[in-house]
């Protein structure tokens, strides 16, 4: 669900704002294209970016040392 948030939400954004601006400059539709293009473009590269990070592993533990013996 959180890679689906990161792909649409730029895209919607893109589509409002570039519709807002458009009729604020009488620009229709070549602000709305222009955003709505570098939404979808950042939300591949969050998408992509999302899929080829993978954290580091932890260093493995060492092994807990023995009891110390009673026995001479």
């Amino acid at each position: 669900m959180d890679k689906a948030f990161a792909m649409v939400t730029p895209v919607v954004f893109g589509v409002f704002v570039g519709r807002y601006l458009d009729q604020v400059f009488n620009t229709q539709p070549a602000i709305m294209l222009t955003l709505t293009f570098l939404g979808l473009a950042t939300g591949m590269w969050s998408i992509i970016k999302q899929a080829y990070f993978v954290p580091p592993s932890p260093p493995p533990k060492e092994p807990p040392a023995p009891p110390p013996s009673d026995k001479p």
